[in-house]
């Protein structure tokens, strides 16, 4: 009995069954027998044997290995087009060669192979036909003019590196023209070979190298121009101008329109022609011709303002102060048309009639009042230079000594005016100068204000890490005081948690 019976009641103390046992059922037994003769082949039937159950539910058949190999003794795999690449497109097609040109109309690759034998039949596969050696042809004449693109940058170095070793040269020009070469004669053994117009691989429609601007683009115009050249050699006797232009087979975007017409002004032996470019071409020609022009112009208004301004020695000129005011000759002369515009308006006669009207009066006014400020100043020199009253010159004194006051103000006014007149010139355009660093003189007003503050900023903040300093020491040492206050206090307890301890300890003792 389980040690745990009184704690836990209800605990199961039985064994445990995990079998059932056998069905008696004779049913069962049929319906075992007749799954068991339905489901095994014929020649794989169970074959019961003595002293075994036959009703154990185990399926014991037994497989003879002659009856197997006989029934699949005729039969064959043939796995020429299986797949075993993983792919999820269409078959890998095994090729020693591969042509990504032009697309068929039927396909859109194409594999040129060669003369395989089989090796288990002995039997050749299958042999190129024209149309795919031609197509082998074309794409290895392809495949080298690439090449020599790609090479076009190193043969520098290539050069160098084979005189060096005391190689033949060999240029990339010279191999392209061979390549073009190969190019005519592909051509035209596919007309010979028959092949149609529409199988035929293409050599300048959707190629790499047909690019205008490539070496063999341009070989091929040269032998265009020198064609045509000799054909009008051939008809030079006649007056009438030949326009020669190019072959039909050349595509739309790469052709040149050369017109050839001989020269009037010229013997009849010389030869002139036309090349008409893209409208690009012009546009951008003219937008380079207009950049200029403006640059060229902007130069000159600024050199003719600065020196119109700086030879204008005369500070009464109004011309120099309408430059000074305006800041370039076109200003200027915008300011002056506006002004004439008012001249030239009736509407507007008037009122400038009226203004220039008390302008002059006002004028009048100011040159007698200079004049009579310029008398009384000499009166008052006079008499204070030979020592005469000023009272005979007036009758009223005390306006006399205010003339006097007023004399003696005007001549040092004067005097401050001659010293001042070599450099009225230099006065516009220092007020100008003036004017335009009005900007900087704010920001940098600005500029110190700010560091001003900055600075009382950071003498506060010097203050205050100052005063914290002070705080922290003194953390420090109240923290270092508790701290040893603790400690002793932690020993105390410990020596009175040992003594009861031992009480208790003791106590025990005497109750055992």
């Amino acid at each position: 009995m389980s040690k745990y019976a009184h704690i836990l009641p209800d605990i199961d103390t039985g064994p445990d069954t995990y079998e059932t046992t056998d069905s008696d059922s004779s049913d069962d037994k049929s319906v075992l027998v007749a799954a068991t003769s339905t489901s095994s082949p014929p020649s794989a039937q169970a074959t019961i044997k003595d002293g075994e159950d036959p009703v154990s539910g185990i399926i014991k058949s037994r497989i003879a290995p002659s009856e197997a190999s006989a029934r699949f003794a005729n039969t064959g795999i043939d796995a020429t087009e299986a797949d075993f690449s993983g792919r999820v497109g269409g078959r890998k097609k095994g090729a020693q060669y591969r042509a990504y040109t032009r697309s068929l109309p039927d396909s859109d690759e194409y594999d040129i192979v060669t003369n395989i034998i089989d090796g288990d039949s002995g039997a050749e596969r299958g042999k190129e036909s024209k149309l795919q050696k031609l197509r082998r042809l074309v794409y290895e004449v392809q495949e080298l003019e690439e090449e020599a693109q790609r090479d076009r940058s190193k043969e520098a170095n290539d050069l160098m590196n084979q005189i060096g070793e005391a190689k033949p040269i060999v240029s990339q020009i010279t191999l392209l023209d061979q390549i073009y070469a190969l190019q005519v004669d592909l051509v035209n053994v596919s007309k010979l070979a028959g092949v149609a117009a529409q199988d035929a691989p293409s050599l300048s429609d959707d190629s790499s190298t047909n690019i205008s601007g490539s070496l063999t683009y341009q070989a091929e115009l040269s032998r265009k121009l020198m064609s045509q050249i000799q054909s009008f050699k051939a008809k030079i006797n006649s007056n009438t101008s030949a326009n020669i232009p190019f072959p039909t087979n050349t595509s739309s975007n790469d052709r040149q329109a050369f017109q050839i017409q001989p020269s009037k002004s010229s013997s009849n032996n010389a030869v002139m022609y036309e090349l008409y470019y893209a409208p690009d071409t012009a546009k951008l020609a003219q937008l380079s011709q207009m950049t200029s022009l403006e640059a060229r112009i902007a130069n000159l208004e600024r050199i003719i303002g600065a020196s119109y301004v700086d030879t204008l020695t005369n500070s009464d000129d109004f011309r120099g102060t309408l430059v000074v005011y305006a800041g370039s000759l076109i200003a200027a002369m915008e300011q002056l048309e506006s002004h004439l515009s008012l001249l030239t308006q009736s509407r507007r006669l008037e009122s400038v009639s009226h203004r220039v009207k008390s302008l002059t009066f006002e004028l009048d006014r100011l040159t007698e009042a200079k004049k009579k400020q310029q008398l009384e100043s000499s009166i008052a020199l006079h008499s204070s230079t030979y020592g005469l009253d000023v009272n005979v010159a007036t009758n009223d004194g005390i306006d006399n000594n205010d003339n006097v006051e007023d004399g003696t103000r005007i001549g040092n006014a004067l005097g401050t005016l001659e010293k001042l007149d070599p450099l009225i010139n230099l006065i516009p355009n220092l007020l100008s100068r003036l004017q335009s660093l009005r900007a900087l003189h704010t920001e940098a007003a600005v500029f110190a204000e700010s560091l001003s503050m900055l600075t009382s900023e950071q003498k506060r903040v010097t203050e205050s890490t100052v005063s914290m300093e002070v705080s922290l020491t003194g953390l420090h040492a109240a923290i270092k005081d508790n701290a040893t206050v603790v400690d002793s206090n932690v020993a105390a307890l410990d020596v009175r948690i040992n003594v009861l301890l031992d009480r208790i300890n003791k106590l025990q003792t005497i109750t055992v």
